[in-house]
């Protein structure tokens, strides 16, 4: 039986995040979103440092890389695209809501508007603006 893709598309792992997962440029922010989610469940730390943009001054360059361990621990239950917005061709958004449990704790909420540019051919996650509440 095929498993289901951890980011909810609805498609099978194989038909949806797998192949990108593999080294596929993703086609859109949204696919990167997904992709990077599904990563997160997978504990694949070097596909998120290789999607997160390196861009010189970015709050996000100076934080150190993700290891397999910092991963450990939390179990992610659910992604929701609330908006994607494609600014231009090399520019886009995309608000999600990431549900997910730390041990027994009760389910918590990531809420996040999320930035993404389009470079050499490839998407890459930016920052994000994290929402309270």
């Amino acid at each position: 039986m095929k498993q289901h893709c951890p980011c909810h598309s609805g498609q099978t792992y194989d038909a949806c995040c797998q192949s990108l997962h593999l080294g596929k440029p993703a086609n859109s922010a949204e696919q990167l979103m997904r992709s990077r989610y599904s990563a997160y469940v997978l504990k694949m730390a070097d596909y998120l440092n290789t999607t997160q943009h390196a861009k010189k001054g970015s709050a996000t360059a100076k934080l150190d890389r993700l290891s397999p361990s910092d991963l450990q621990g939390i179990k992610w239950l659910e992604l929701e695209i609330i908006d994607t917005q494609t600014q231009d061709l090399n520019h886009a958004i995309v608000t999600f809501k990431a549900h997910f449990r730390i041990g027994k704790q009760k389910t918590l909420t990531l809420h996040e508007t999320s930035q993404f540019i389009f470079e050499n051919g490839n998407w890459f996650y930016v920052d994000g603006e994290i929402h309270s509440g």
